[in-house]
């Protein structure tokens, strides 16, 4: 007989989004405050994993998860590492998550891959990857479970390589930017039949955000494509997102004009092809975007001073058209935030400094 259909998976709930401490001191709360300054989030079939980073260096690992329906806080505030010295990268895997942290301070000497478990404790040795420098998406897995791992060498080149849940090399790295683009931001993000490589290139007038698609074996299949032509300034903290559904890609970023800080999205094909560029808004940096079934979820720091969050966000659906959305919590300021989509569902985390450093989970519905 057919067996029974699996129940769907539970769904973060629209208008009530959960928040959860962190159990972090925040300021006046009787102990020394700790200032929260990167995220990282991984969505896995029954939850999240949450990775902050504070002023000191220290990362912090927490993890909630789906219990009758609803989420509830599972591991908080678990020692990770000491010593970071830039934000963090996560991919969850089905052993668990694998964090990529910077290591070596002041100065960084590489990147360490952390294989953990569900519970957020060692499931094995640490990788370390020496000058492999890394940011904040710099590893990027597939639905079958294939992993890709990204860095800028001590050339200026960035290399891309195969890696085991547990972190380890599958195979030898391959350059992926030449080391001619002067490539800052790189990131890397699944796509279709490989991975998409984003970064903006330091040329000599104007920073430009340049994208190319590699495949498994990271070899560069679609070659880089300039994704801002013809900009008249430079583009900054480009991020990008693929929608298997739709078979699109989202690219985001923002210029510092002489009056603004015009925040722009690109909606291209799966060739990169460019459907329709969008200037969103006049006063937003720092973007992330996540895709969803039906639409893409762009978040970005709010400059206007008009929101209470610091957050300011959209959706930019399939056909170029976009609706704003409002990031609310208890009146504090987001620390540090990151997007993740669980069960196609997109979703904005944020850390929130208020009276306690809570965590928001907020799908942001229309």
């Amino acid at each position: 007989m057919d067996a029974a259909p699996e129940a769907p998976l539970s769904l973060l709930p629209c208008g009530a989004p959960p928040q959860f401490s962190t159990a972090l001191p925040a300021a006046g709360s009787g102990a020394a405050a700790v200032t929260v300054s990167s995220l990282a989030t991984a969505a896995f079939d029954t939850g999240y994993y949450l990775f902050a980073t504070d002023s000191a260096g220290d990362v912090h690992g927490f993890s909630m998860s789906f219990d009758a329906g609803q989420l509830a806080p599972g591991i908080i505030n678990v020692p990770v590492l000491s010593g970071a010295t830039g934000p963090v990268a996560a991919v969850a895997t089905p052993d668990g998550p694998l964090a990529a942290i910077e290591y070596g301070r002041p100065d960084p000497a590489g990147t360490r891959l952390i294989p953990l478990d569900a519970q957020l404790a060692s499931r094995g040795a640490t990788q370390m990857d020496a000058a492999w420098y890394s940011i904040d998406s710099a590893i990027a897995g597939t639905p079958d479970g294939a992993l890709a791992f990204l860095g800028v060498q001590d050339s200026g080149a960035v290399a891309a390589k195969r890696v085991s849940s547990g972190g380890a090399d599958l195979g030898a790295s391959h350059l992926v930017i030449d080391a001619s683009e002067k490539a800052s931001l790189a990131t890397v993000t699944a796509a279709r039949s490989g991975y998409l490589v984003t970064w903006a290139t330091n040329s000599p007038q104007i920073n430009q955000v340049r994208a190319e698609i590699i495949d498994p074996q990271m070899s560069v299949s679609t070659p880089p494509t300039t994704i801002n032509p013809n900009a008249m300034f430079d583009g900054a903290d480009p991020r990008a997102a693929y929608a298997a559904s739709a078979d699109r890609f989202l690219f985001a970023w923002w210029i510092k004009t002489s009056t603004s800080d015009e925040l722009w999205v690109s909606l291209r094909d799966g060739q990169l092809v460019e459907q329709h560029a969008i200037r969103l808004t006049t006063t937003g940096t720092q973007p992330r975007v996540v895709a969803g079934n039906d639409d893409f979820l762009v978040a970005w720091k709010d400059t206007s001073g008009n929101t209470t969050s610091g957050i300011a966000a959209a959706r930019v659906r399939f056909d170029g058209t976009t609706s704003s959305l409002v990031v609310s919590g208890n009146g504090g300021k987001a620390l540090a935030w990151d997007l993740a989509t669980r069960a196609g569902q997109p979703a904005l985390i944020w850390i929130e400094s208020a009276t306690m450093l809570n965590a928001w989970f907020d799908p942001l519905c229309n």
